[in-house]
């Protein structure tokens, strides 16, 4: 025989005799993500002066406690990791924002050299970080795409050479990154070392 499947209790039913929904855990997800936010904010602000930050510096400057810091993060370089693609992610969308653009590889390049600016001493770490070398990997290929993309889609405007490729650009990044090396300097002293030294290097990339 068939066991007939339970009929629910009239209380277990609303109104209409349906099942009344479940509690939503939007409320613990929002929650879940402030506190994410709240982490990824202050290490931004703690790394802009420095690459020397420990993990608990990073909770406590965010209000969190270390079980709330390690639930999201269970370790320094994972922070770090979030953080660069954040900034890579932004140059993918700007590059698509200026897609129609005649100078988009030129607004690719000043926003790229503002990143370097803003997370000189991440990408240190991602280069010294051995278990973030898939990261670093990852995010030079995402970046010399938005290059090759934005330099094919600017070139019928002839502002730069034509036999310039995609690498060529990456090495003006490198050069503009290396200018960067020892300055210890306010944030925006820095975006304008950046922006100074991509402005020298793409005097010598325009069209004569």
């Amino acid at each position: 025989m068939h066991r007939r499947r339970a009929t629910p209790r009239l209380s277990e039913r609303g109104e209409g005799g349906r099942r009344p929904p479940r509690p939503e855990r939007a409320p613990q997800r929002r929650d879940a993500l402030r506190s994410r936010e709240a982490i990824l904010a202050s290490a931004r602000e703690l790394f802009a002066s420095g690459r020397e930050v420990p993990m608990y510096e990073i909770g406590r400057h965010a209000g969190v406690g270390q079980a709330t810091l390690y639930r999201h993060f269970s370790a320094r370089a994972e922070i770090v990791a979030a953080i660069s693609r954040e900034q890579v992610e932004r140059i993918e969308q700007l590059a698509a924002e200026h897609a129609a653009e005649a100078d988009a590889i030129l607004s690719v390049l000043a926003a790229s050299a503002e990143m370097l600016a803003s997370i000189h001493d991440l990408v240190a770490i991602l280069r010294d970080d051995a278990t973030l070398a898939p990261v670093l990997v990852e995010l030079r290929a995402r970046t010399r795409a938005v290059l090759e993309v934005a330099l094919a889609r600017s070139r019928p405007s002839g502002l730069l050479r034509a036999d310039l490729a995609a690498d060529d650009l990456v090495v003006v990044l490198n050069m503009v990154n290396g200018a960067l090396a020892g300055v210890v300097a306010s944030p925006a002293e820095r975006s304008a070392v950046a922006a100074r030294a991509l402005a020298l290097a793409l005097d010598g990339l325009r069209t004569r």
